[in-house]
């Protein structure tokens, strides 16, 4: 949440995948991660997470870089493959 205290942020590292979690995804990149299987739009995933869209635009820039995905679509695939996967 929007506010949260940064040892709240700190936390939440065992919910990312280990494939994401070595690529340097933090817990906060990991939470607009999980949203992309719906395919939202940065307003909605700003709404959601209670944080601006120019964040979830560096999130998403980050979230490219750190998995290697050459657009918001392949990203979006990656994260709906992801969800598939048996925890």
């Amino acid at each position: 949440q929007a506010g949260a205290s940064v040892g709240q942020h700190r936390g939440g590292w065992d919910r990312i995948p280990s494939t994401l979690r070595t690529s340097g995804v933090t817990p906060r990149e990991y939470e607009v991660f999980v949203l992309l299987p719906e395919r939202p739009g940065n307003q909605q995933i700003a709404r959601r997470l209670s944080i601006s869209p120019r964040t979830v635009e560096k999130h998403m820039a980050s979230l490219l870089n750190k998995t290697g995905r050459a657009d918001r679509a392949a990203l979006c695939e990656f994260a709906a493959e992801c969800a598939a996967e048996p925890a």
